[in-house]
């Protein structure tokens, strides 16, 4: 009777009868299977093993026992397998899935983020190290992780081998895919269709990939963006009685926009602050800068006036005898001037009187009656026509008078207000009219307000007015003197309309955008809202290319991870514990019935692992001496560069907005292969480090279930130290030090901005002489002219906002430099730093004193009060010393508060005194001395007390001395051109006298015709009415303050200087080869003068001195541990010296080639010595249990010599076993 009863073992599984197991062999394997059993058992090695029912991968196996298979037959327990490699567990890969989904999005947005806004962040220069090692870092981590996935998938694909048939018959048991170099991997598994394998591999390589990609994925670069920013407006534009009223006569007070407007066309200056050259437009509280602009939308007032020019006219004439003269005839024409579309023609009426040679007369007619003539002019205003005629006699009637020459324009002034955008960049603001805007009219009559701005020398005129002159007069007049021309010989072209017409316009387009920004202002406090461009230095961007391939890689390994997320669930199976171990592997091919229908050679497994002479490539001797040379090669070449680096501030040249893509990625990979052999060496040490100390000594079962392969880094390192394997604990330090080379290599290189100085010779171009009035060149009008462009240069209200002429800078003119022959490439941010000597108009002041009331003065009246006083004057020809007694005289008034006056004697009448005092000859170079002497007077009087309430007087002799002035030059589009951000440098404790001396310009004729019109002000000359405000910086009140004596004198001094420095630019400034028409002819010898170029705009790729100490040091470690272990290896193999701190692992007579595969360890473990002593059902226990029930047995490999059999063997035994000798390592 068969017994069906049921009992269960001590872990609660299932036990079948003895009775079952046949039916159940002949169930699970068929016929076939069971007779390869038995003849298996009856041919099995002397070991006798334990044959039971085991469950892997959920396939079950038939077991014998050490004894009888048809007695000993063991039903296996019903224990459900729960062990999984860690790194294939499914929720491990979907974390890797999410990972790099994560990342495939986050780098489009990143790129997407850094395009739009031209950068991620604006860092910290160092702190983008942060960024390229984090990144670094953090893929060299994903890489380090999925190589355990990929060592796990590699190592246990071939224990997880369909389940069908034997394992062993499996093509896949001969396989040992960690052996295996990448490309023979993929090869292998593509072929055995493991494609989870060739994935895992691929995904690997990929990983690999992106940690050499990842220093190249940021880099810095210095960009601009906008941001807005609020505004206080501090003006806005509103009419005035100035713009409704038309004027009746010059004001100087009223002449800023005149003076300011000849300033800015005499000289290379900026518009003032709230102006340009088309408008004026309001002024707001924060200025931009150049590096910082901003741009903002405002209201902006603009001036026009527009003109049609006569087409023809007709005239009526009536003469009659003059009733003063009988021999001249009085003429009166009646002119009828047509326009072009206009409704009738304009009629004008001259009035003069002949003989004379001809009249010229001038004709200003607003049109009251009929102020829209012309429908296609403007009509905001009153249409004005302006006409110049000239009456000459007939050439054919000697009695008859003739019009020769007629010209006219109707003309119509608009003015509006309109938005426009200012582009401020703190020194030259841009405006831009933006289209599409309304243009709101304002009651402003340009026509109205130009007459009273023109100085009255200039070409005052009134409306309604018909003046007979030979000269021009009006707008023609103010034009002419504004371009600087000859008023007093104008041509004939002036009769014509169509220059009237450039007359009329030109005049307001010069003339009218400063008459708004001077004299229609009114204060505001509205806000508003522009856009600040902000220079971000250092912006952290993101390299296209590099993300792009990223982003890419990261896609494709996700779908890859997500495929490996789905199979490996399926694909492997739970197992009881880890059969990959020597423990397990033991049990797995002993307590298991694996090697069912496999038959090897005991010859073959002697020879295959007991006469094994294989060493994983990796730790070869030519690959240990290759890559000593090449860690060697590296340090040396990270030496070399940073020499270079440190020695040429920097290796290369980078361009801006370039990263350093080749000096990062070509270096990645160089330390990536470092990486790359060190955890490839760390892997092959651990891989046989088990095998190795069986090997050498006695090993316990929790050492032989240990699977330092298995294990992280720092658990691996922490197990190596415990169980005394130096070996591997050298290796996973190195392998660990070597993880930080990439990361460490992002850091290394860093663009810099460096500025590279130049020392060099610069040549002078220039020198100071003398040209006498006569000379070539230079006339009365061109002394004229210039001497009132000095006149606006003193009235123009900001000197600091003027763009001097070249070799003159404020109250300083230089000698011009040969700046473009010393320094050729001025492309890009390049300076120049040179000291030249420049000369300045220096004053030597006494101060007058002894003052006295003098009533019996000769100019004494009862309108002014006179004090006089006494000057002692040292003859320039030590012949002697005159005393000069002279006036003062002050004209009184009606105030009753104290009023002040401010006046200058004249220099030429000093210079006349002094040749007549003195006695000198009237010689011609006396009229070029090289000095000037002025004295100034100022104070305040009472005109109630009719005497002076305070007065002050200096006399001040003017000299050019040479002062050491440093100047720095910059690029403007490829020209030098002196930089006002860096303005020049004087040191004033090395002033001296120049030589050789030149002329001092003559004071008085460099004066602006300008005078104050205040009730305040007594008597204030020429000189000192462009220093009282608005055109100066003092008040008038200051000149009876004795305690603003320093503050007058220094403004006295400056504003002379400035101009002073202008006109030596122009009458004093001599070519080299140019002889002066004074003592001495040529200039003596001038030195060259030392500068400085300086190019800040090299970017240079500097290495990082500490990173390099750091990648140097671990090129060092690695060097040593693998020197290390080559002469571990020689004294090994020559000596015969083994050691625990010996690297060298010998593995010859251990490990054959592929000994990871199955077929290798069945050859070694199948029927192993060691098999003798596993507890029972030893497959379903978990490991600390195995390790407990062996507790005591240690286990070494080697050759085991069998009693009961008369036979040894080369396999694994337990040195415990009584029917087992170990005699050794080696065959005997």
């Amino acid at each position: 009777m068969r017994d069906n009863s049921v009992t269960h073992d001590e872990f609660g599984g299932r036990k079948a009868s003895v009775d079952e197991a046949p039916s159940r062999l002949s169930s699970d394997f068929g016929p076939q299977e069971d007779v390869r059993l038995l003849d298996l058992h009856r041919g099995r090695s002397p070991a006798q093993l334990l044959k039971t029912e085991s469950t892997i991968g959920g396939f079950e196996a038939p077991k014998t026992s050490a004894t009888s298979y048809q007695s000993a037959v063991h039903v296996p327990p019903t224990t459900k397998p729960a062990w999984r490699p860690f790194w294939l567990r499914d929720y491990i890969l979907a974390l890797f899935f999410i990972l790099f989904l994560c990342c495939t999005v986050a780098l489009p947005c990143m790129l997407l983020y850094s395009d739009r806004l031209r950068g991620l962040g604006e860092v910290d220069r160092e702190f983008v190290r942060s960024w390229r090692f984090g990144a670094t870092a953090f893929l060299t981590l994903v890489a380090a992780f999925w190589t355990r996935v990929e060592l796990q998938i590699l190592r246990y694909t071939p224990w997880a081998s369909p389940q069908s048939d034997s394992i062993l018959n499996q093509p896949a048991s001969s396989l040992d895919y960690t052996a295996m170099i990448m490309p023979v991997a993929l090869m292998h598994s593509w072929k055995q269709r493991h494609f989870l394998v060739f994935i895992v591999i691929i995904v690997s390589i990929m990983t690999k990939l992106q940690v050499v990609l990842s220093p190249g994925l940021f880099y810095l670069d210095d960009v601009r963006s906008t941001r807005d920013t609020e505004l206080r407006i501090l003006t806005s534009f509103a009419a005035s009685e100035r713009s409704r009223a038309p004027v009746t006569g010059s004001n100087n007070s009223a002449t800023a926009p005149w003076y300011n407007a000849r300033a800015l066309s005499a000289f290379n200056m900026s518009y003032p602050f709230g102006v340009t050259k088309h408008a004026a437009y309001q002024t707001f509280d924060h200025r931009g800068t150049i590096d910082s602009p901003i741009t903002v939308a405002v209201d902006a007032l603009f001036t026009d006036i527009q003109c049609i020019q006569s087409e023809g006219y007709e005239t009526q004439w009536a003469e009659e005898p003059s009733e003063a003269n009988t021999e001249t005839t009085d003429y009166n024409v009646t002119l009828a001037v047509r326009f072009p579309d206009c409704d009738e023609p304009v009629s004008i009426k001259h009035n003069f009187t002949l003989p004379v040679d001809n009249v010229t007369i001038w004709s200003i007619e607003p049109q009251t009656k009929t102020p829209h003539l012309c429908p296609k002019l403007p009509k905001q205003y009153n249409q004005v026509v302006y006409l110049a005629a000239l009456y000459e006699r007939s050439a054919k009637t000697a009695s008859a008078v003739e019009l020769s020459a007629l010209g006219a324009v109707i003309c119509a002034p608009s003015a509006w207000v309109s938005k426009v955008e200012i582009a401020d960049d703190g020194a030259k603001p841009n405006m831009t009219v933006l289209p599409n805007q309304d243009k709101n009219p304002i009651d402003v009559n340009l026509w109205n307000i130009l007459p009273g701005v023109v100085p009255d020398f200039t070409g005052f005129w009134a409306p309604n007015e018909s003046f007979s002159r030979d000269l021009a007069y009006g707008p023609a007049m103010a034009e002419a003197s504004f371009r600087g021309a000859d008023m007093y010989h104008l041509d004939r072209s002036i009769f014509r309309s169509d220059t009237l017409h450039r007359v009329m316009t030109s005049l307001t387009e010069t003339v009218g955008p400063m008459i708004s920004h001077h004299h229609l202002r009114v204060p505001d406090d509205a806000r508003i809202s522009g856009n600040q461009v902000v220079v971000m230095i250092n912006q952290v961007k993101v390299t296209r290319a590099i993300c792009i391939a990223m982003t890419c890689i990261f896609a494709i390994s996700a779908v890859f991870a997500l495929y490996l997320a789905i199979s490996v669930r399926r694909r492997f199976q739970p197992w009881h514990r880890n059969p990959s171990t020597v423990l397990g592997a033991l049990i797995f091919f002993n307590a298991d019935q694996r090697s069912a229908g496999v038959e090897y050679s005991k010859a073959d497994r002697k020879i295959a692992w007991s006469h094994s002479t294989f060493s994983p490539i990796q730790l070869t001797t030519w690959l240990r001496t290759l890559f000593l040379v090449y860690a060697l090669a590296l340090a040396i070449a990270l030496a070399v560069t940073l020499s270079i680096s440190q020695s040429s501030d920097g290796l290369v040249n980078m361009k801006e907005g370039t990263p350093a893509l080749s000096w990062m990625l070509v270096p990645a990979i160089a330390l990536f292969i470092v990486s790359l052999y060190a955890s490839s060496s760390d892997t092959a040490v651990r891989d046989r480090a088990i095998l190795s100390k069986l090997s050498s000594r006695p090993c316990t079962a929790r050492e032989l279930d240990m699977s330092l392969l298995d294990m992280l880094g720092v658990r691996a390192l922490y197990h190596s130290l415990k169980s005394k394997i130096f070996a591997v604990t050298l290796t996973q330090v190195l392998a660990i030090c070597c993880g930080f080379l990439t990361p460490l290599l992002s850091i290394l290189f860093t663009v810099k901005i460096i500025s590279e100085v130049e020392d060099v010779s610069i040549e002078q171009d220039s020198w100071f002489g003398v040209r006498r009035q006569g000379a070539t060149s230079f006339n009365v009008w061109d002394t004229w002219r210039m001497q009132e462009d000095m006149g606006s240069l003193m009235l123009f209200q900001n000197s600091s906002e003027l763009r001097y002429p070249e070799g003159t800078y404020r109250d300083l003119v230089y000698p011009i430099v040969k700046l473009n022959d010393a320094v050729q490439d001025w492309t890009g941010k390049v300076s120049v730093q040179l000291t030249l000597p420049a000369a300045r108009l220096s004053p030597e002041c006494f101060q007058l004193s002894d003052f006295k009331p003098n009533p019996d003065s000769e100019v004494a009246d009862e309108d002014h009060i006179i004090a006089s006083y006494t000057e002692e004057i040292i003859c320039p020809n030590s012949l002697g010393q005159a005393a000069l007694t002279r006036d003062i005289r002050v004209a009184l008034g009606n105030e009753t508060n104290p009023r002040y006056f401010a006046k200058t004697i004249s220099s030429q009448d000093y210079a006349m005194l002094i040749r007549k005092l003195c006695k000198e000859d009237d010689d011609e170079n006396t009229n070029y001395r090289p000095w000037t002497v002025e004295t100034f007077m100022w104070g305040a009087i009472s005109d109630s007390k009719k005497s002076f309430d305070h007065i002050e007087g200096w006399r001040c002799n003017y000299t050019w001395t040479e002062v050491p002035t440093q100047f720095t030059y910059h690029s403007s589009n490829s020209q030098p051109q002196l930089d006002y951000g860096r303005p020049p440098v004087s040191d004033d404790t090395k002033a001296k006298p120049w030589e050789p001396y030149f002329s001092t310009p003559n004071m008085d004729f460099l004066q602006p015709d300008f005078s104050i019109q205040n009730s305040q002000a007594a008597e204030v000359g020429e000189a000192f009415a462009p220093l009282i405000k608005p055109f100066g910086p003092l008040w008038l009140n200051e000149f009876g303050d004795s305690s603003k004596t320093d503050y007058i004198l220094n403004t006295i001094h400056f504003r002379r200087a400035i101009v002073a420095a202008q006109y030596a630019n122009v009458k004093n400034r001599l070519k080299l080869n140019d002889t002066s028409d004074t003592e001495p002819k040529n200039h003596l010898t001038i030195l060259p003068s030392n500068g400085s170029v300086t190019r800040t705009n090299k970017r240079r790729l500097v290495q990082n001195f500490g990173v390099t100490i750091a990648i140097i040091a671990i090129l060092a470690l690695a060097f040593i541990i693998n020197l290390w272990a080559l002469g571990s290896r020689m004294m090994n193999l020559f000596v015969g010296v083994e050691s625990d701190f010996l690297l060298d692992l010998n593995m010859k007579g251990v490990c054959p080639d592929e000994f990871n595969s199955l077929v290798s360890w069945h050859n070694l473990l199948h029927g192993a010595a060691g098999s003798t002593v596993l507890p029972r059902d030893s497959q379903y226990m978990s490991s600390p249990h195995t390790c407990k029930e062996l507790a005591g047995v240690e286990f070494q490999i080697g050759w085991f010599y069998f009693n009961g059999l008369k036979e040894k063997y080369f396999t694994i035994g337990s040195l415990n076993d009584p029917n087992c000798e170990y005699l050794g390592r080696y065959e005997r």
